[in-house]
């Protein structure tokens, strides 16, 4: 067969059921990985434990020993993880499973945990069975929904600084050490998830400043002087300001940029065009996370903040009437700040002695006027006119939802300040700030 159905007819002539069958049909968010019965640990002869009769799910396939086993060869003076793992032949179907161990607790591939073994010198001194999955009927069931299959590793420890670029799910605990700093792969529109079914201490930062979307470049040009001689014209209309990018789910309003001045010298007729709005989609619902998902997304949730829109330029200045020469140019507009990116994070157990930003930055200023050569009885060219700031981006959006709170530290989502209007003639208005992020904790039961 060259296209295959999980499960089959029974009308297809060659009707092969393969293990892989299976672990396609019984994928982790329909059925997941699960202790059904027995698989009892208990201290057995020096270093060996002992191991009950039981039945266990794994990758979608029914795990069955009908007889005590027992498991040597364990580390002396450590805790053992003790495994159930799958064996595969040359084309990688399923055809057995054993048990398997080590003192990593990094749960190697095709295995299911079933309990530690603590260890002396010589023989087993205790056993613990607590973190052992051992229902899909309740809300445990959804662990693996709501903190990740645990893929990125147990027990991880990152202790250099980093960029996340993917979604980042561990198991039993996650540390981040002081002085470390987690920043996104991508440079805007980014967005963090980190799942961890455990604990997740953060001693150290997640850095999403800036990280949403773009603010507008400054190209709100001022507009052109007007040219010289007797009656000379009037200048150019500054250019708008454009908009800032949006953020996709929970963008808001970027500051709008202000204003141009007028053009100075024998005319005030050069008006400078307004400064456009950054629009957005204020009305973003972080309905994240439910009770009992089906499933969670694979893709990164995007939920950044909004860019500010950049200043208008300066009307050009009047163009001199004796002098020959031109009116001066206006002002370039400030550009947008950019939006503060997206933390999300599900963890049973929240610590954080360190801190999470996703802050905007400020608009930009806008530049004055160029000069016209004076006023006097408006003889000489007029000064062009000042220019509007840019507007300050939006913060981005910040989600922990955890069973337990320890620390939650310091977690900021600030607004950008407003960029200063360019100086000249005229008048012309800063931009406005942008407004902050969201800042939401969710207590999972």
């Amino acid at each position: 067969m060259t296209k295959y159905l999980t499960p089959r007819s029974d009308s297809v002539s060659v009707k092969i059921i393969e293990p892989s069958d299976f672990e396609k049909f019984f994928t982790s968010d329909l059925v997941r990985d699960h202790k059904i019965s027995g698989f009892t640990l208990s201290g057995g002869t020096g270093l060996t434990v002992n191991v009950t009769l039981g039945e266990a799910r794994l990758k979608g396939l029914h795990l069955e020993s009908t007889a005590q086993e027992t498991v040597s060869g364990l580390t002396a003076s450590d805790v053992n993880y003790i495994y159930v793992k799958l064996a595969r032949d040359s084309n990688s179907e399923a055809e057995s499973w054993d048990f398997d161990k080590n003192v990593s607790g990094t749960t190697p591939t095709d295995a299911f945990f079933i309990g530690t073994a603590t260890t002396n010198g010589s023989t087993v001194t205790s056993v613990d069975q607590t973190d052992v999955i051992t229902t899909i009927n309740d809300n445990d069931a959804y662990t693996n929904v709501y903190y990740g299959d645990g893929s990125d590793g147990d027990d991880v420890v990152i202790s250099s600084s980093t960029t996340f670029g993917t979604i980042k799910q561990y198991n039993k605990s996650l540390t981040i050490n002081s002085g470390v700093t987690i920043t996104p792969t991508a440079t805007e529109n980014a967005s963090i998830t980190i799942l961890v079914d455990g604990t997740f201490t953060l001693n150290g930062t997640i850095n999403m400043n800036g990280k949403g979307a773009k603010g507008a470049t400054a190209t709100g040009s001022g507009g052109k002087g007007g040219s010289s001689g007797f009656g000379g014209q009037d200048g150019n209309d500054g250019h708008q300001g454009e908009k800032g990018n949006k953020g996709l789910n929970c963008g808001g309003l970027g500051g709008p940029g202000g204003r141009g001045g007028n053009g100075g010298g024998g005319s005030p007729n050069a008006v400078a065009g307004n400064g456009a709005l950054a629009t957005g989609n204020v009305s973003c619902e972080l309905n994240l996370i439910k009770t009992k998902p089906n499933i969670l997304s694979k893709s990164l949730p995007q939920f950044y903040g909004c860019g500010g829109s950049s200043g208008s330029g300066g009307g050009g200045g009047h163009g001199g009437i004796n002098s020959g020469t031109h009116g001066g140019a206006g002002g370039t507009g400030g550009a947008g700040g950019d939006g503060g990116g997206g933390v999300l994070i599900i963890c049973k157990t929240f610590n954080n002695t360190g801190s999470i930003t996703a802050n905007a930055t400020n608009g930009g200023d806008g530049t004055g006027g160029a000069g016209g050569g004076g006023t006097v009885n408006g003889e000489d060219g007029g000064s062009g006119g000042k220019s509007g700031g840019g507007g300050g981006g939006e913060g981005g959006t910040i989600v922990i939802a955890y069973q337990t709170l320890t620390a939650l530290g310091t977690v900021t989502s600030t607004a950008g300040t407003a960029g200063s209007a360019g100086g000249g003639q005229g008048t012309a208005t800063a931009g406005t700030a942008g407004s902050a992020g969201v800042v939401t904790q969710v207590s999972i039961t």
